[in-house]
């Protein structure tokens, strides 16, 4: 009975993890207010969650506003590249129920619906990517838009979590409330718990190729540098502070934690180039 009140008890740890999902939202909401930091606000929940679901996270708060305060610009000019398509995608909604329903096609909702899904994966992976790697935006666009494909079983099935998320959080007006306190919180929590995987085929692909020899030095630099010169669609992401679960493997683990940057390019290139 006793480890299961203590502090490392799955209780403690489920308590923990909704309490910081809660203060997540509730920032989340403060910062979005002005609208056009609703991208920057993003980028720093993804900043958050994708160490919680490592189990590394323990002061949200701290660690949202410095993804929030190093993030700001790029993920705001980010964001405003997908603000049209959002308000298009309004528009066209609000002509269908108010305008058109009697006279639009069958096929038209189905389409919007299909779009709506598309944009929301979309942009998931663009602020997931941006919190974990430095990249430029354009490169980012086009990393979001293979790997979401490139994955896209993960991607149907993030989507549909998603769907059940919103399911329950708008069931009634009572559901209403628990939306309103840890929606979003919630939705970007369990976005990152498949991003993560993701990223992790990426990123552990080079530690598992790439393990010290018997002289203790890496032997991966040919394999940068024939990298770096190639096209690749992956290949100009590096590791943002990136964390690394520890492997069972006690070797990896080592490794991995001093992955640098620069190898993490050969990483993402090497996986991309083979599953290509």
């Amino acid at each position: 009975m006793k480890g299961f009140f203590s502090l490392e008890s799955p209780l403690f740890r489920f308590i923990d993890t909704v309490a910081n999902i809660f203060i997540l939202t509730v920032i989340w909401t403060i910062c979005s207010i002005p609208i056009v930091t609703i991208g920057a606000s993003t980028t720093a929940l993804f900043y958050v969650t994708l160490r919680m679901v490592h189990n590394e996270e323990s002061y949200v708060s701290k660690n949202f506003w410095k993804g929030f305060r190093t993030n700001f610009k790029q993920a705001t000019l980010l964001w405003l590249r997908f603000i049209p398509f959002i308000l298009l995608l309004g528009f066209a909604y609000y002509s269908y129920f108010y305008m058109m329903k009697d006279l639009a096609p069958s096929w038209i909702l189905p389409l919007l619906i299909a779009f709506t899904l598309f944009l929301t994966a979309y942009m998931m992976y663009a602020f997931a990517l941006l919190a974990r790697y430095e990249n430029t935006n354009a490169q980012i666009l086009k990393n979001a838009m293979i790997l979401m494909f490139k994955y896209l079983v993960r991607t149907i099935l993030m989507m549909f979590a998603i769907g059940i998320l919103l399911v329950v959080f708008l069931w009634n007006r009572y559901t209403h409330i628990f939306g309103l306190l840890f929606g979003m919180g919630a939705i970007v929590y369990v976005v990152s718990t498949f991003m993560i995987r993701i990223f992790e085929i990426l990123e552990r692909d080079y530690v598992g190729k790439n393990m010290e020899t018997d002289s203790g030095e890496y032997t991966e630099k040919d394999n940068i540098e024939k990298a770096i010169t190639e096209e690749s669609p992956l290949k100009k992401d590096t590791l943002k502070e990136s964390s690394t679960r520890e492997h069972a493997d006690e070797g990896i683990a080592e490794t991995a934690a001093n992955v640098s940057a620069e190898n993490a390019v050969a990483t993402v290139i090497e996986n991309t180039e083979m599953n290509s």
